[in-house]
């Protein structure tokens, strides 16, 4: 992994011929592609994979993996959020920033049927750190925290709930009753497990331990390496997220 963000290439300049934009856009889209893969294939090393694991933890509502992969690497251990959103948290992106590039659905509709998904185009995300308050907002804010951020003690109380049994105090048992749940998950592998218990403990706002990266899987084709890798993670993502959910619904019920 990079020490440094990866950059995306610069926005199209409108102010070019048809033909130029349309080479820019070629151009744009074939990074995207090559930096997806490229990222996808880093969740076999640690750091990568970290990366990756706080990105899909604090960016619940990013639900592709191939996407939450760039923004991984674009905008690493940093919030994303679009122009908009940051308007209605009370930030406004500093002029001329480019944002962090990610694919968003094209959807058409026929003769007055329902859309359906014609392609994918890009999209921008912009960083915390590429907004300050807008005009009128509180100065001190701080970054977005986890999503589902618990005090110790609800979580102790609220994973004691599944696994009564537990040898260890503090955030060793809550590690270990996430896992529990975790493991539950069918089809996922024990790694797996482990992983996504970790995503689950960075959302809940506790100390996650340790997360071993994906396996390299066991083919020589390239393109069926990235699609297990892929596939893997999405396992993860969603298994961890919902686990943390299930524990933090305990003390915030949604009725």
């Amino acid at each position: 992994m990079p020490a440094a963000p990866v950059l995306p290439p610069k926005p199209v300049n409108r102010h070019i011929s048809q033909e130029g934009r349309a080479e820019a856009r070629k151009i744009r889209r074939r990074w995207m592609n090559d930096t997806a893969d490229w990222a996808i294939r880093q969740f076999t090393d640690p750091e990568g994979w970290r990366r990756f694991l706080w990105t899909a933890a604090y960016h619940p509502t990013r639900p592709t993996v191939t996407n939450l992969a760039l923004l991984a690497v674009q905008a690493p251990f940093e919030i994303c959020r679009t122009y908009r959103q940051w308007q209605t948290e009370g930030r406004q992106v500093r002029k001329d920033e480019h944002g962090a590039l990610i694919y968003t659905s094209v959807l058409k509709a026929e003769d007055d049927g329902p859309e359906k998904l014609r392609g994918f185009g890009c999209g921008s995300l912009f960083r915390y750190s590429q907004t300050d308050p807008a005009d009128g907002a509180d100065t001190d804010q701080q970054p977005p925290g986890p999503p589902h951020p618990r005090r110790p003690e609800e979580l102790a109380e609220a994973t004691r709930i599944h696994t009564p049994q537990t040898l260890h105090t503090g955030a060793q048992a809550i590690r270990e009753a996430l896992h529990a749940l975790t493991s539950a998950a069918p089809d996922l592998s024990p790694a797996e497990a482990g992983s996504a218990a970790h995503l689950a403990a960075l959302t809940l706002d506790t100390e996650p331990g340790a997360a071993p990266p994906l396996a390299s899987p066991e083919t020589d084709d390239p393109d069926a390496a990235r699609d297990a890798l892929r596939d893997a993670a999405q396992r993860v993502t969603d298994t961890g997220r919902a686990v943390a959910a299930q524990v933090a619904a305990i003390h915030h019920p949604p009725f």
